[in-house]
């Protein structure tokens, strides 16, 4: 059947692009994605030969990556010429005018505590591994400088998340793969995948793009996973976490210099935030100049739109950029993340990178401001509190001597400049906001294939990632921070999925920082892989992680209660003081949360066409929820097969 299937689609491709049939130049523009095992291959070969790491901003070029192999000494040992050769003959190798790529996979989930985990963020495999139980994609190639990928996934609902709802109290929307039930698999019609409707209509393709480029350049549209940065547990600008980001990216790099400017666009916050700002129904409280914020389906908002019908929804909306709008335009906006990524290759054995981002969100009838759009601007220079939020990292790798590689990252959200006002010194300053990383990688040639090392330390502020949204909330005239419902301008973005019941979900992640703020996290891994044949691999992760979370309210050091109470503003956390987006009782987590994850995973191809994968997790939290005295225990285990065309 799927040889059937194969031919049909090549005699359509051959007919539709004879023309091109004829590449009188080698084309290599393809851009292979964050977890490709060549990028991998070409990473330790560095790291054996004392250079210092290939480029950390993924996807790559065809092309980029041949520019990488340039750097590299024929290597002596077998087992590392056999890597290098491998590697080139994939690279180097001819392209078609089309080629058809078919994957069937057969993936199954199970693990033993449905109550307490019950999301995708609760799992220690990234939930964006999953694979579609199929997935046809075409690779095209216009002449030597053009590509384009199509990919097509025929896939079940297995994203599971937390809405904000009315009351404040997380829901769980109606579906899926993850948590609810013990099993779970990619194959729709089985349970809980029931019905057509449990198809993935909403988010696919997950995989999508158009490239131009040449041999030190490329251009790139379309919807992919982006990687920026070494880290192994996660990266502070960018992580790999996302299932995708709709992202216009160029490049252009020499043997010494990247520099990167990308744009992605995400879902604006107000069509999953539809908040409103009315008098508290205690009128007590009212008389106190407090309000009462809720969506349209809260009972009290709708009851006051019936109560006051000649009121306008311009006076009752509070978002994040007030503005009049009607309840027709309402929801619409921009959510856009604008980054640049300067990275400098210093001497063979040291890079230094430095990388600025910028979420620019406007609403309707507010323009969205051009100067963010200028590469070489300064972007932190844009700050505005309603519209603009900036953020910049820095990172360094040194390979010290072959096999040893020493890397590091700096995250900064918010920092206290000189002259400003210090947490330490006054209640009303903003609390720090920065995150840092250590870690150290080491590679051996061993038999066949290679044995890869890391080990890596993080530590990250409460508030990294979040902010305020630039409109206090007043009560007797004393500021009370951020409210619940008006996140700000910050650094958690949603990906937006059509659910089985027709309605959507905005299923939100930090953007950098798989883990977010107010953790810190060791993380040790060993693997050992004889490329394109099979690999295992162990990893372990403790994590301390306070009580924020990417949806607690930005405030201030010290509370509007008490000038004698401070806020908390190092990590980890064991109160959580402020307002919550998703959780209205979040202010009873009293404990800082322990991680302990032991994780065993490993693949095997054979036959060419069919590769075996599978992992296990085995996972204890004490304090789960931040409550103290509750512990929570689950093993989690993914088993799959695919078979490729």
């Amino acid at each position: 059947m799927y040889r059937g299937i194969k031919r049909f689609f090549l005699l359509v491709l051959v007919a539709a692009a004879g023309p091109l049939a004829a590449q009188k130049s080698p084309n290599h523009q393809k851009m292979y994605p964050v977890d490709s095992e060549i990028y991998d291959a070409l990473r330790a070969l560095y790291i054996s030969q004392g250079l210092a790491l290939p480029s950390t901003t993924g996807p790559w070029s065809e092309g980029e990556l041949l520019a990488m192999m340039g750097r590299l000494r024929s290597p002596e040992g077998e087992t590392e010429r056999g890597l290098y050769d491998r590697l080139y003959g994939e690279l180097t190798r001819e392209h078609g005018a089309a080629k058809l790529n078919l994957e069937a996979s057969l993936e199954m989930r199970a693990h033993t505590n449905p109550d307490d985990f019950t999301t995708q963020d609760s799992y220690i495999r990234p939930w964006n591994y999953t694979k579609p139980l199929v997935e046809a994609g075409v690779d095209f190639y216009f002449g030597p400088l053009a590509y384009g990928l199509l990919s097509l996934p025929l896939a079940a609902q297995t994203y599971n998340g937390t809405v904000p709802s009315p009351d404040g109290v997380r829901e769980l929307p109606s579906s899926m793969g993850y948590g609810p039930g013990a099993v779970s698999s990619n194959v729709f019609g089985l349970p809980p995948n029931t019905g057509i409707t449990t198809l993935d209509f909403g988010g696919v393709p997950y995989r999508s793009l158009v490239s131009l480029g040449g041999d030190f350049w490329y251009l790139t549209a379309g919807r992919d996973r982006l990687s920026w940065g070494p880290g192994v547990s996660g990266n502070f600008l960018v992580g790999d976490h996302l299932q995708y980001h709709n992202n216009l990216r160029t490049s252009w790099f020499n043997d010494r210099i990247k520099y990167t400017y990308s744009i992605s666009s995400f879902a604006y916050p107000g069509s999953y935030y539809d908040q409103y700002r009315i008098p508290h129904p205690d009128p007590e409280r009212a008389a106190q100049g407090e309000y009462y914020y809720g969506s349209a389906s809260d009972p009290y908002i709708r009851q006051y739109l019936v109560d006051h019908s000649g009121v306008t929804l311009a006076s009752l909306y509070y978002g994040w950029n007030p503005v009049d709008r009607t309840k027709d335009d309402a929801l619409l906006g921009v959510n856009l993340f604008i980054a640049h990524r300067l990275e400098w290759r210093v001497t063979d054995r040291v890079n230094v990178v430095l990388s600025e981002g910028l979420i620019h969100q406007g609403a309707n009838g507010q323009t969205v401001d051009p100067s963010a759009f200028i590469p070489s601007m300064v972007l932190h220079n844009l700050y505005r509190k309603n519209l603009m939020n900036s953020i910049l990292c820095l990172e360094a790798d040194w390979t010290v001597m072959p096999r040893l590689n020493i890397y590091g990252q700096i995250v900064v959200d918010e920092f206290t400049m000189p002259g400003e006002k210090a947490p330490e010194e006054d209640g009303t300053a903003s609390p720090p906001a920065c995150g840092y990383m250590l870690g150290v990688k080491t590679v051996f040639p061993w038999g066949k294939g290679m044995f890869t090392g890391s080990f890596e330390a993080v530590y990250t502020d409460p508030y990294l990632y979040l902010r305020s949204e630039g409109v206090g909330s007043a009560v007797g005239g004393v500021y009370q921070g951020q409210v619940a419902g008006n996140r700000g301008v910050n650094f958690v973005v949603a990906n937006r999925y059509r659910m089985k019941d027709g309605g959507f979900l905005y299923q939100e992640d930090f953007l950098g920082y798989r883990w977010g703020g107010d953790a810190i996290v060791l993380n040790a891994r060993g693997d050992y892989r004889v490329f394109s044949a099979w690999s295992a691999g162990a990893n372990l992760m403790f994590m301390a992680h306070g009580t924020h979370d990417k949806w607690t309210a930005w405030d201030t050091v010290y509370s509007s209660d008490s000038a004698n109470s401070p806020r908390n503003y190092a990590a980890p956390t064991s109160s959580h003081d402020t307002a919550n987006h998703a959780d209205a009782t979040a202010q009873a987590r009293n404990a800082v949360s322990y991680t302990t994850a032991v994780s065993f995973m490993g693949s095997w191809n054979f036959w060419k066409t069919l590769s075996l994968y599978g992992e296990a997790d085995f996972v204890v939290v004490a304090n789960y929820g931040n409550i103290r005295g509750n512990t929570a225990a689950d093993v989690q285990v993914t088993l799959g097969v695919t078979y490729s065309l």
